[in-house]
């Protein structure tokens, strides 16, 4: 088997608990869409194809996917089984490693990925599932464990006796397959369950039943896994999002003073003894130099401030503080003003080309 790489995204749900006319997978975590940060940690496996199954609002999602990512529409949303089925023509001649990912689910890590991909390999498996141990599985797939602790099976909830129930193990949904087993198996799935979908599952009860292997990889961050239904679980997520970021930042050296209100993106680079004051917000790519202070109260978007500059209670957005500049307090800067609010600012402040 190739070890070569597919992704497949999984991303044609309404998001109905939502309450919003915006496909749920474009809503913002940050300053990206929940589908954009799933499709940036999808890159950084270096697949050698990137599909993503859309469905409600297609052409909204389809308006923000890169040009080396490919749609399929999905305009029945039949379950998990008949949506991968969706992008099968598009692995028409692919021999590798499929990997299926879900465009609600922002928080997985490449690093949890690449372990998934790294047992799958090692262990010839047909399928690896990605599963965590988790207080309340009350509505999550449960894993079924043979007596030694071996792959079994996984039973929807609505689908799960009282006994099953009491599994602690979920289904993240997260799976790799090889393109061998998705090709053999995909055609044989059914709707007979309760819900009358075509669950992706079953291709894993299909593979066990023909001796495959099926291997397992639990996740010791149940966050990792979390999708998002609502609006109060977005704002969760995020804060998980958020603290990741800023304890990388403090253990590498910066100064966060009040890290429950302060707000920094994921693309944001800091150097060392540079100081956040509270109500800080830096979104997109911006580069931040060492011995730097910035805030409180203050909004840097897409942005460079070298070493040794201050910026105070001011809103930046594509410029560069040169270094050893005071820029604020109050200061509103854009790229393309027109004008200026100090005669001396353009030399502490240049525009971003």
């Amino acid at each position: 088997m190739s070890d070569k790489v597919a992704v497949v995204v999984l991303a044609a749900g309404k998001g109905t608990r939502m309450k919003s006319k915006l496909p749920k997978v474009l809503h913002k975590i940050g300053s990206r869409s929940m589908i954009e940060e799933v499709l940036a940690t999808a890159n950084k496996l270096n697949p050698e194809k990137v599909i993503v199954v859309v469905g409600y609002e297609a052409e909204k999602v389809k308006a923000i996917l890169p040009e080396n990512v490919t749609p399929v529409i999905q305009s029945s949303q039949l379950g998990t089984g008949h949506a991968m089925k969706q992008a099968i023509p598009e692995l028409e001649g692919f021999h590798g490693h499929v990997v299926t990912l879900y465009g609600d689910v922002p928080l997985l890590t490449a690093e949890t990925l690449k372990e998934l991909l790294k047992k799958h390999k090692k262990s010839d498996a047909a399928v690896t599932v990605l599963t965590a141990k988790v207080d309340d599985p009350t509505g999550y797939g449960r894993v079924v464990r043979n007596g030694d602790s071996t792959f079994f099976k996984i039973v929807e909830h609505k689908d799960a006796s009282q006994k099953e129930r009491k599994i602690n193990e979920i289904n993240s949904g997260v799976y790799c397959f090889t393109s061998d087993a998705l090709h053999d198996y995909l055609p044989q799935l059914t709707p007979q369950n309760k819900q009358g979908e075509y669950y992706l599952t079953d291709v894993l009860a299909l593979a066990c039943k023909d001796g495959k292997t099926v291997e397992i990889v639990v996740t010791n961050d149940q966050m990792e896994i979390s999708g998002v239904n609502d609006r109060k679980q977005l704002a969760d997520l995020f804060k998980v999002k958020n603290e990741r970021k800023l304890n990388k930042l403090m253990r590498s050296g910066v100064t966060v003073i009040d890290p429950n209100n302060t707000y920094i993106d994921d693309d944001v680079e800091i150097g060392m003894d540079t100081t956040i004051e509270p109500g800080t917000i830096l979104l997109g790519k911006c580069q931040i130099g060492s011995n730097v202070i910035i805030g409180p109260y203050t909004t840097v978007v897409e942005s460079d401030v070298l070493d040794h500059a201050t910026v105070e209670r001011s809103v930046l957005e594509e410029v560069i503080v040169k270094s050893g500049a005071k820029i604020g307090p109050f200061l509103n800067i854009k790229k393309g003003s027109t004008s200026l609010e100090s005669s001396d600012l353009d030399k502490v402040i240049e525009f971003k080309n």
